[in-house]
């Protein structure tokens, strides 16, 4: 059906916001063929108008594949054929690059009306000069979601009023400035992967639970709706470590911080000896599901977790460093020792990093008389004061 490619394709997607008036970065589609056979001038008049920096992606593909980031004019060509090695279309989107605030929203539309379900912030780490940062975290619920949830809902309803969908599940990722408002990335009729076991996490909303009542039992997603708030009372992230087409060589400190205590669930994907398969089955090293009381102890999570991942590689690679100098002579004297010693302290460096916000995180609480929590709701406390009031 017609329908089918507003949620799927992306130059369809943009094509509906554009005919609808809905706030989205510019963008032109090119062929494949005018970037192998074209002329430069033929490449520059079908991006006309368009502001850089500009970002070439794939139509097909999600998950930040074959993305990358066009600075200069001269820039288009080579970039743009890049991304044209991770498609089969034989056209690929060309559009301005927008570098506010990133976010992802899963809503479930029903009776033609968009329930929101959540609305993360999609924190972002750049690896490569010259492609499209990584995402690195998302944090559940956004901090900035008084500012963005009603506009966002609007877009999504206005969208569907447009495709006809009635029900099913819904997902818009989107960016936002101050004093510049939204623009949409991305809409589509699916829930974000690795992230709905945050809803249950963070919210006590089950994915699983809504899909099998919409199968069975239809009247169920109404309550749960009812019943759900978006502005939980805890915090939630999921941290993915980002791999290169490397041998693991030691997932020992991986492991070790499986058993921090806000840890919820680990997903440690690669054993010691396997190679890192970029876009394989196992996308990330490892990833992280933890939960905090607020937002203030998620960020010295997080910033213990990488403080310890980089000082453990630094060790490793000081340790490589070594043998290497061992087994090779022919390397440059004073090479090694100056590598070592820098793995070294920038490892230590990172650790102390990580120490360092623990403390300065309880000195702010400790200073503010910030609560760790606050009570949302009480039962059975009466019948127990009436118990010790009797005795």
């Amino acid at each position: 059906p017609e329908q089918l490619s507003w949620y799927r394709d992306k130059s369809a997607c943009r094509d509906v916001l554009d005919k609808l008036g809905l706030p989205a970065p510019g963008f032109r589609k090119i062929s494949v063929e005018l970037l192998k056979q074209g002329s430069e001038e033929e490449i520059q008049q079908s991006i006309a108008n368009l502001q850089y920096p500009l970002i070439s992606k794939p139509l097909d593909k999600y998950g930040s594949r074959g993305i990358f980031i066009i600075h200069h004019s001269d820039e288009v060509r080579k970039k743009a054929l890049q991304t044209a090695e991770y498609t089969d279309c034989q056209e690929i989107l060309v559009e301005e690059y927008n570098d506010g605030y990133e976010f992802n929203m899963m809503t479930w539309v029903m009776d033609g009306k968009v329930n929101v379900i959540s609305i993360a912030d999609r924190e972002k780490t750049e690896m490569e000069e010259g492609m499209l940062p990584l995402s690195t975290r998302n944090v559940y619920p956004s901090r900035f979601l008084a500012e963005v949830e009603k506009s966002a809902t609007d877009i999504l309803q206005n969208y569907i009023r447009y495709t006809g969908q009635t029900e099913g599940a819904l997902s818009m990722q989107f960016f936002w400035k101050p004093g510049r408002g939204i623009q949409v990335c991305e809409i589509a009729g699916r829930f974000f992967g690795y992230e709905h076991e945050l809803t249950d996490m963070v919210y006590g909303f089950q994915t699983e639970e809504l899909l099998l009542d919409y199968l069975y039992e239809k009247d169920r997603i109404k309550e749960m709706f009812h019943r759900h708030d978006i502005h939980p009372v805890k915090y939630g992230a999921v941290l993915y470590f980002q791999g290169r087409q490397l041998q693991i060589a030691d997932q020992t400190a991986a492991c070790e911080l499986a058993k921090e205590k806000c840890v919820v669930k680990p997903w440690i994907f690669y054993k010691e000896g396997e190679r890192v398969i970029e876009y394989g089955p196992n996308p990330y090293l490892a990833l992280y599901y933890i939960e905090t009381e607020n937002r203030r102890q998620l960020e010295k999570k997080t910033a213990t977790f990488f403080g310890t991942i980089f000082s453990a590689a630094g060790f490793i690679g000081a340790i490589v460093v070594l043998i290497r100098k061992l087994l090779d002579p022919t390397i440059a004297i004073g090479w090694s020792s100056l590598m070592c010693a820098m793995l070294v302290l920038f490892g230590i460096c990172f650790l102390m990093l990580g120490i360092i916000g623990e403390y300065i995180g309880k000195l702010i609480l400790n200073i503010n008389k910030t609560p760790q929590y606050v009570v949302r709701e009480t039962r059975n406390i009466q019948a127990k004061d009436n118990e010790v009031a009797d005795d």
